[in-house]
């Protein structure tokens, strides 16, 4: 075994995305004995092993707070570049939970690695122990180290979860923002739920440097990127910049700072901010966002170049990939145009725009002709059921139907909705109608999950309301899983938005 005082300055960046099980090696005697109760996993990138050797010298780590309680940073003092496996759990001496590689970041910082480990929960006992792995398959196996992750630092913000139909659920995370009304959040908040309703991982503004004081918002839009990045931005403070989140804690502003879009008059980015999809179209790998004129309640739609570097540019507009603006349709429209949710479909280049008076247009990319309008002010004539009042979240379904959170006008009950159109005869019907009970008066999410059900998001309203409730219901209106968020006194939690999301992190407390 080689001298482990010998320095390799050719550190590499690890990235755990592709873990191969060491335990499927063919080891021979000195190797890690998988019936100990740990079942190391690692990035097989430089080592390639028909053995590993395991010195009977124990690996150096520390385990460290990094300021949020559902990660923690690992560091290891190797001296050089090594692979880091981790076993991981609740039980010392046969952990429940073995990293598979997409809960654990490391880096070669000066003499040793720094690991961050996400996917705890709050108020829990955890063991870990580490292995080294060294290009010459010689190896260091840490002693087995127990930690506590603390509170989280904003208790009793999502309460109860009621799962009464499991069987029927949608696997998977959920997404979504988090604010509370009347500032009683201290700044805007990210969480991922698990499928019990449990947070596994949040993000607050705090962790970024440029923020001197928080404001709890409920409007901003989180979304989720083919490359496991989380994108937040929109309803922030004047200045401030939209980001991209990793789980494992790094933050890289993505747009330009908040500031006025429209000309002499005062107006900010409002709500809407996510990253397009790859596709075969000039406008592909952009960002999406709306400016609101806060004088006369028009909003634009920016689709930003990715490659643009926004942050000193004063003019978004003439630096955008498409640009369209809520004016061009004021003498189609009584209520005002302020813009709460765009689906882009590259596929028919044409963008659906939501806007809040109860209005759809769908507008070309290319000539940003509005081809049509559909709400009670627009072409469509209704067959069967009702128009939708206020809206937010509108989303084009495969079957080209359209899928919609409806507000509703003050005092009357908010739902999810699905419509029919007929683009020849210009007419449609109401296929589908969940109503909540309650009046939701801002925000609200509408996703038809992949199972058939729909994910409804909670919005958020004013004053003493009942508690705001994610919900996923059947096509038949059956509740098979729903979260209910805090009411307390004259404070409320809200949502602008909450998305359904494949099962991104190995939960460290499995059942």
């Amino acid at each position: 075994m080689k001298n482990r005082s010998e320095s390799n300055e050719g550190g590499k960046l690890l990235n755990w995305k592709a873990a191969v099980a060491f335990a499927a090696l063919s080891c021979a005697t000195g190797c890690i004995d998988p019936d100990d109760g740990f079942t190391p996993v690692g990035d097989d990138d430089d080592t390639s092993c028909e053995d590993i050797d395991v010195s009977d010298v124990p690996l150096d780590i520390e385990i460290s707070d990094t300021g949020n309680t559902l990660r923690k940073t690992i560091e290891v003092h190797t001296g050089e570049s090594v692979t880091i496996t981790a076993d991981f759990g609740r039980s010392s001496g046969n952990p429940e939970w073995t990293l598979d590689g997409d809960e654990m970041e490391c880096a070669k910082v000066d003499d040793h690695q720094e690991c961050t480990v996400f996917g705890l929960r709050a108020e829990e006992e955890y063991f870990l122990r580490v292995t080294a792995v060294y290009n010459d398959c010689s190896a260091q196996v840490s002693e087995v180290l127990p930690f506590e992750t603390g509170t989280l630092p904003f208790p009793n913000l999502i309460t109860e979860t009621e799962i009464p139909n499991p069987e029927l659920v949608q696997e998977g995370h959920t997404l979504m923002n988090f604010g509370i009304q009347e500032g009683k959040s201290p700044e805007p908040i990210v969480v991922i739920l698990d499928q019990n309703g449990e947070i596994i991982w949040y993000h607050t503004w705090s962790d970024y440097e440029d923020i001197t004081e928080g404001r709890g918002t409920d409007n901003i839009q989180t979304s989720l990127d083919a490359n496991g990045k989380i994108h937040a931005g929109g309803g922030l403070q004047e200045g401030l910049r939209p980001m991209q989140l990793s789980l494992a804690g790094e933050v890289i502003p993505t747009g330009p700072p908040q500031f006025n879009v429209f000309e002499n008059v005062t107006s900010h980015m409002h709500h809407i901010w996510f990253k397009l999809p790859q596709a075969d179209h000039p406008l592909s790998g952009g960002f999406v966002t709306a400016a609101q004129d806060q004088d006369i309640f028009y909003s634009k739609v920016l689709i930003l170049n990715p490659s643009v570097d926004y942050s000193s540019i004063d003019n978004l507009e003439d630096h955008a990939l498409f640009s369209w603006s809520s004016a061009e349709i004021a003498d189609r429209i009584a209520g005002h145009g302020l813009i709460n949710s765009v689906d882009v479909k590259f596929e028919e280049n044409a963008a659906y725009i939501n806007l809040y008076d109860g209005t759809i247009a769908k507008v070309d990319l290319t000539t940003r002709e509005v081809l049509w309008l559909f709400g009670e002010q627009g072409e469509f004539q209704m067959t069967d059921g009702s128009f939708f009042g206020p809206t937010h979240d509108v989303n084009v379904l495969d079957n080209g139907n359209i899928l919609l959170f409806d507000n509703g006008p003050d005092g009357t009950e908010s739902r999810a909705v699905e419509y029919e159109l007929d683009t020849q005869n210009m007419t449609a019907k109401e296929v589908l109608s969940y109503w909540l009970g309650t009046h939701v008066q801002s925000g609200g999410s509408a996703q038809r999950l992949s199972n058939g059900n729909t994910l409804i998001g909670p919005g958020c309203g004013t004053g003493v309301v009942d508690a705001p409730i994610l919900k996923e219901v059947t096509p038949e209106g059956k509740v098979v899983w729903e979260k209910t968020l805090l009411v307390e006194d004259e404070y409320f939690a809200g949502a602008y938005i909450a998305t359904r999301i494949d099962a991104i992190i190995n939960e460290a407390n499995p059942e």
